[in-house]
């Protein structure tokens, strides 16, 4: 249902296709909002054909423990675990590739 995230997902699986293995992708669903369900995201999905990993936060415990209020956001989370950037809003591939630098540097 949310325009912005469903903008910023072809973005998201060309940065996906490109950088393989050296950079982990988790996409999180917030499963809940607006009607939204598994079932009418993974329908999503499935049409675009989408292949990155995508999460179901079914009980809203990742929006809680990442103070996420309003979506799309982007976490940019290094190796070591520390956040080194974060986005709000949806991201064209310039602004992805950016945030994705923060962390493969």
């Amino acid at each position: 249902w949310c325009g912005p995230c469903q903008h910023e997902m072809p973005a998201f699986q060309a940065a996906f296709d490109r950088y393989g293995d050296e950079v982990q992708f988790l996409m999180v669903n917030m499963t809940g909002m607006n009607g939204e369900s598994r079932e009418t995201a993974m329908r999503l999905i499935e049409a675009e054909d989408y292949s990155f990993p995508v999460f179901f936060d079914q009980n809203g415990s990742a929006a809680r423990a990442y103070g996420v209020s309003s979506i799309p956001q982007t976490w940019f989370v290094d190796a070591d675990g520390n956040v080194a950037g974060r986005a709000m809003g949806a991201l064209d591939e310039a602004r992805l590739d950016q945030g994705i630098a923060l962390i493969t540097q």
